[in-house]
């Protein structure tokens, strides 16, 4: 329920600030990837959680901080503390998914950076997520040193 009601927050900032900026949410094209995933993950949680916050949420800690560098490069105070509030919570997001998906492998006692190798391939049709990675930020919210090397690995 936290990630949702963040998740909503988010949202919430990002409408508020496009609006001040003259434009609204949806009048910039965009990517429907989460939600295809979504869809795509629906009959199985582990590949849910590899999927949403260990692949998609995760790539969020790659690209923000490139992000906020460019929007503080146009002055945009507003905009910077809007992404840097995300980023932190986003790090949480991606936490909270890999306790949630280490505790399935677990119970379905399944090798977890096996099951997460695996799943990643099914899912993003047979190739990696592309880097560069932010290694710490991944470190901190479960991944492990392994999954990381093997991610690199292009």
């Amino acid at each position: 329920m936290q990630v949702a009601q963040e998740e909503a927050q988010h949202f919430n900032l990002i409408r508020d600030h496009l609006r001040k900026l003259g434009i609204d949410y949806g009048d910039l094209p965009a990517h429907q990837g989460l939600w295809e995933h979504a869809q795509d993950t629906a009959h199985d949680i582990l590949a849910r959680l590899t999927i949403i916050p260990r692949g998609m949420e995760a790539k969020g800690l790659d690209v923000t901080p490139g992000m906020i560098e460019k929007i503080r490069h146009l002055g945009d105070v507003d905009g910077v503390e809007i992404l840097e509030r995300i980023l932190e919570d986003e790090q949480q997001h991606v936490l909270f998914g890999s306790e949630w998906f280490y505790q399935q492998c677990e119970q379905q006692q399944l090798a977890p950076e096996v099951t997460f190798k695996a799943l990643i391939l099914k899912y993003f049709k047979n190739h990696k997520p592309k880097g560069p990675f932010n290694i710490e930020m991944r470190l901190n919210a479960g991944f492990t040193a392994n999954e990381l090397a093997w991610l690199e690995d292009q």
